[in-house]
């Protein structure tokens, strides 16, 4: 709660939390590994502490990570639906598909193929619109002496059915502030990128250069024109490392590089690549470079994610490499001033046609303040940045810039 006041402070779009909501096992075979490290295999529920940040701000957007392959459509659909209503339009939807056999085994089915987890996404997300446009903007009428609260004219079953999910409806609550919540996707492999071209109002990518940024860019734009639909907005992920002086700033990089050599940091970097890549990462020795090892798997192709684009890219990288990279989200390399920052973030926005960015989670004290009180008034100051919320809606703010 205290970290979505400041955020609010800094005029920031939006705070999304990601989920995972299984423990995976990929990496030795075992969870004991997830548990020992404490990473991103533990973490509860999106939707309660977000609910809890609605609650102390006024205009942060509030997106969770929900699963097409597990939620149903109806009860997520009423989910963000109420999210917006209680907010006053701040809900977004961050939309996954499950990448862990694990998760599916928690639910109870096997995990679909990730081409058929996508083609039933895009079912998915059909039909959540339909629940959200099956109350009229205008259905409500509050006409207390003709004694009607809604116009049953203006709100309809909508007798989805699909190859995958179907559903009657309407949904038990009018349409909310936004009619729908501004959806997010981070759409990776070739599948991906086409559902969120189709889908995502906002795409979020992890990428190491401006190459990649600008390669990125080209090709999801290229994908929209396909479905005639406005080019979603590309936001990059970053993780500015800030300091008085570029030396200051420096020793912080290098302290927070630090950690990633501590055991419980590089089991949880290793723990993730295993599970992104559906590659037990321990049977590789760590300091020989990866590709030199692959004949280890048997002719079993690790699984098309950018980790898998970023070593295959990189003949020299070691597991060593991958865990510590993993273990601390390496991004695009920002470190400096406050205003070197700033002016870093406008350069490569201009470069490479992303629309802003997504700063990662960070482990440095007083991160968050270092981003709100030093980098945000920089941003400003070069109009790369609001100074003031000009829409009511979520949706309405993200759109401004």
């Amino acid at each position: 709660m205290d970290a979505a006041r400041t955020l609010e402070r800094g005029m920031f779009d939006a705070v999304l939390i990601a989920d995972q909501p299984s423990i995976d096992d990929t990496y030795t075979g075992s969870i004991a590994p997830a548990l020992r490290a404490g990473n991103d295999s533990l973490c509860g529920d999106p939707l309660v502490p977000l609910a809890m940040m609605g609650a102390v701000t006024k205009h942060i957007g509030l997106v969770p990570t929900l699963t097409t392959t597990f939620h149903p459509p109806y009860l997520l659909a009423r989910q963000l639906n109420a999210m917006d209503h209680m907010t006053n339009g701040r809900a977004g939807w961050n939309v996954v598909t499950s990448t862990r056999l694990t998760d599916g085994h928690n639910f109870g089915i096997d995990l679909p193929d990730k081409d058929l987890r996508y083609d039933m996404a895009d079912e998915f997300v059909e039909l959540c619109h339909k629940l959200w446009n099956s109350w009229e903007p205008d259905a409500i009428e509050m006409d207390i002496g003709g004694g009607q609260f809604a116009n049953p004219e203006k709100v309809s079953a909508i007798n989805f059915e699909g190859k995958w999910f179907r559903s009657r409806g309407p949904l038990t609550m009018p349409r909310s502030p936004q009619g729908s919540p501004v959806i997010f996707q981070a759409g990776g492999s070739g599948r991906g990128r086409q559902f969120a071209a189709k889908n995502a109002d906002c795409i979020l990518s992890n990428q190491n250069s401006i190459a990649g940024m600008k390669e990125y860019v080209d090709d999801v734009t290229a994908r929209s024109k396909e479905f005639d639909r406005p080019v979603p907005r590309v936001l990059f992920s970053i993780q500015p490392i800030v300091g008085d002086t570029q030396e200051a700033a420096e020793e912080k990089r290098r302290a927070y590089e630090r950690l990633a050599d501590h055991e419980a940091y590089l089991t949880s970097g290793l723990v993730f690549a295993s599970m992104s890549l559906g590659v037990d990462m321990a049977q590789f020795d760590l300091d020989t470079p990866l590709a030199d090892q692959l004949h280890k798997l048997d002719g079993k192709k690790p699984g098309e994610s950018l980790l898998f684009q970023y070593f295959k890219a990189r003949p020299d990288v070691t597991p060593r490499d991958i865990g510590r990279n993993e273990a601390l989200k390496t991004t695009l390399p920002m470190c400096g001033t406050p205003e070197q920052i700033a002016r870093q973030m406008q350069e490569v926005a201009e470069e490479t046609g992303a629309a802003g960015f997504m700063i990662r989670e960070a482990f440095l004290p007083s991160y968050l303040s270092d981003i709100v009180d030093r980098v945000v008034p920089e941003l400003q100051a070069i109009g790369a940045m609001r100074t003031a919320y000009a829409g009511k809606t979520f949706r309405e703010n993200i759109l401004e810039f």
